[in-house]
This record gives structure tokens, C-alpha cells and sequence, in this order.
């Protein structure tokens, strides 16, 4: 029992200092920014996103994209970033994904997948419950739909919707499994995908264990 709890110990005080050490590592790549020490910011934002930090990728991604810091524009890689947090959760990454897609800026055109990430990055935050990094409101990203909503077919808008539904509820089923047990998880998908009470019910649940989970680091 006491080598369990030794175990289990050992274990949290080492998530949580993995988890201040990202954050660390990307307060200091925004120092490094506003020092116009380019280099070392996208060396600490690299950091960052090979731990899971969504932002340091939109970050990073950006710098590449308008080439600064003695860097080239390098769009190929600016989408790449992108993508990385977008599929973390990052609103801003998800709105300016879109565009690059459905322009073809940076590479291809997919303007079904370029509307399904603007979709996505025009829910509201409440809409966002199951994502684990809290993305922000973007009201820019506003205009990006209403402007290229316009411009696509409706075949494509229906496209990207329906890639849009399949990616959340990918996206809930991933997370959901991360942050509960198999029974607990179960359980939860079973009220999801039942009647609104049940849905709602187990929205709070997720809610709070990841709010509990917060608060233990």
C-alpha cells in the first residue's frame, strides 16, 4: 500500500512539473518575442508543442507565415503548424486553417475541409466544453464565414458541415476516453448520445473531472 501511494506521488509531482515546464517554456518564448529574439522564441515554442500546447503552435506558425525574424515566408510550414493547433483547439490556428484551404495559400485547395475549420472556429466557447486548452473567442473569424460562405457551393458548405460534426465527435470520443476510466467512459458516451437531460448531464461530468483534474495541478 505504501509503495502505491509512493508510486502514485512520484507520478503526480511529475506530471505537474511537466505541466508548469511547458508553461514556463512558452511564457519565455513570448518574452523572447518581445525581444525580438526570434530564434529563441521558436525554440521554446517548439518545446511547447511537442508537449501538447496548442498556442505555441498557432505562435509559431505565425512567425513562419509572415517570415519574421530573419526567417523566409515559409506558408508550407506555417499551414503544417496550423493544423497542429487547430487540432488542439486553438481558435485562431482553426480560423486562419480555414482560410489557407480554402484559398490554397500555403498549399492545396480543400475548401470542404477549409469550412469545416471555419465552422468549428466560429462555435461559441460554450460550444467548446471538451476541449482541454479553452480556446478564446476570435471575432475576426466571423467575417472569414460570412465572407467565404459566399463563395463556396452548396455542396461544399454541406461537406464541410458534415466534416465539421465528425470531427467533434472524434475529437469528444478522444478526449472523453483520456480523461475517464473505460466504465466511466462508457457511461458517458451512452448519456451523449441520448436524450438532451442525459447529454447535458454528461457535458457536466466531463466539465468538472477536467476542472478537478486542473485544480490537482
Amino acid at each position: 500500500m505504501r509503495l502505491t501511494y509512493r508510486i502514485f506521488f512520484l507520478c503526480f509531482i511529475f506530471y505537474t512539473s511537466l505541466v508548469f515546464s511547458v508553461r514556463a517554456n512558452c511564457i519565455i518564448g513570448d518574452k523572447a518575442i518581445a525581444e525580438n529574439r526570434y530564434k529563441d522564441a521558436a525554440s521554446y515554442y517548439y518545446m511547447c508543442i511537442d508537449k501538447g500546447e496548442a498556442e505555441a503552435g498557432y505562435k509559431l506558425g505565425s512567425l513562419y507565415y509572415q517570415g519574421i525574424g530573419g526567417k523566409p515566408v515559409d506558408k508550407d510550414t506555417a499551414r503544417t503548424l496550423f493544423k497542429i493547433a487547430a487540432e488542439r483547439g486553438n481558435t485562431a490556428a482553426q480560423g486562419l486553417l480555414g482560410v489557407m484551404l480554402i484559398t490554397g495559400d500555403g498549399g492545396e485547395i480543400n475548401r470542404p475541409e477549409g469550412y469545416k475549420w471555419l465552422l468549428l472556429a466560429n462555435e461559441t466557447e460554450e460550444d467548446k466544453w471538451f476541449y482541454f486548452q479553452r480556446p478564446k473567442t476570435e471575432e475576426k473569424i466571423k467575417e472569414y464565414l460570412m465572407r467565404f460562405s459566399k463563395q463556396l457551393t452548396n455542396e461544399e458548405k454541406a461537406a464541410g458541415k458534415r466534416l465539421a460534426g465528425e470531427w467533434k465527435i472524434q475529437k469528444i470520443s478522444s478526449n472523453a476516453r483520456e480523461l475517464f476510466s473505460s466504465k466511466e467512459y462508457a457511461s458517458f458516451i451512452r448519456r451523449y448520445n441520448s436524450s438532451k437531460l442525459s447529454r447535458r448531464e454528461a457535458i457536466k461530468d466531463f466539465i468538472n473531472k477536467t476542472q478537478s483534474k486542473e485544480k490537482q495541478l
